[in-house]
């Protein structure tokens, strides 16, 4: 526990910020909430690598780089190396081996962890020392309690929060949307994650990924000319719910490239075959 003193404080200014993600800082827990199949995953691992050292692939914008640590309990071992090498068949020789050096992706499903219990979240805690970056994929996979009881929520984000506090690096959760807000059309709202309100509340950043609706495939195009139409499945939209330490986050469109891999889609509304202004698929560097 530190207690901040007043008055010095008002006399000298704090250190910067230091932004390891849009909005999210060292130190701090964050999520992205999408539903199943929406390509969370394929986006966790771009930036992961990313902020190992790679490209900015997403167009999210720059930050500083060191080493990451990915935890996969969701995916078996061969799906993840498929799409490893998908986004390794990008990278020259030198940011292979740049990978190689600072980027550990761990492959957990069947192995059951929970950060509850003291020997799984000491290996973790050793794993992430040094760590710019730890990602959990998924959260449910990670623990034994009860998403709808706050209490437990409460305790699951504690952890969590312990985790970044003592490595200095920022955690960031991988959740899946409620089915009733997916159902709905509403993913992209801060409330949209699955069970209690706590792993919106208490966290520090929150990002969302949706698929493109009927009506957003019949009013964007490519070109200007074609609607998206029965192509929409190619393409998602990440933006921000909850941006803590920074300005609002503008919304990307991806599309969804050979293995999986996303690029930014910069898309025009259809408008009697001419563009009616663009929608961002790249949003300003930080």
């Amino acid at each position: 526990m530190a207690t901040i003193k007043i008055p010095e404080v008002y006399e000298f200014e704090p250190l910067p910020l230091d932004f390891v993600l849009p909005s999210v800082l060292a130190g701090t827990v964050a999520s992205l909430v999408s539903p199943g199949g929406s390509g969370k995953t394929m986006w966790a691992l771009q930036v992961a690598h990313q902020i190992a050292g790679a490209a900015d692939s997403l167009g999210i914008g720059t930050f500083p780089t060191g080493p990451v640590l990915y935890l996969a309990a969701e995916d078996p071992q061969l799906a993840i190396e498929h799409r490893l090498f998908a986004m390794g068949s990008r990278l020259d020789a030198a940011a292979r081996e740049l990978m190689g050096e600072r980027l550990t992706v761990q492959a957990l499903i069947g192995h059951s962890p929970d950060i509850m219990d003291s020997r799984w979240y000491d290996a973790i805690e050793r794993a992430a020392a040094g760590c710019r970056l730890v990602i959990f994929d998924t959260l449910r996979r990670f623990h034994t309690l009860e998403e709808n009881d706050s209490g437990d929520m409460a305790r699951i984000v504690g952890r969590l929060e312990k985790l970044a506090t003592d490595t200095g690096c920022a955690v960031l959760f991988l959740h899946h949307s409620s089915k009733a807000m997916a159902i709905a059309g509403r993913s992209d709202e801060q409330q949209a994650g699955r069970g209690s309100s706590v792993l919106i509340d208490n966290i520090r950043g929150g990002f969302f990924m949706v698929g493109m609706t009927k009506e957003d495939a019949a009013r964007l195009s490519e070109d200007g000319r074609h609607a998206i139409g029965d192509r929409r499945g190619y393409f998602v939209r990440w933006g921000g719910t909850k941006p803590n330490y920074g300005p609002p986050i503008q919304d990307i469109w991806y599309k969804r490239t050979a293995g999986g891999v996303l690029e930014p889609a910069d898309l025009a509304e259809v408008s009697n075959g001419g563009k009616k202004g663009k929608e961002r698929g790249r949003r300003d560097e930080i």
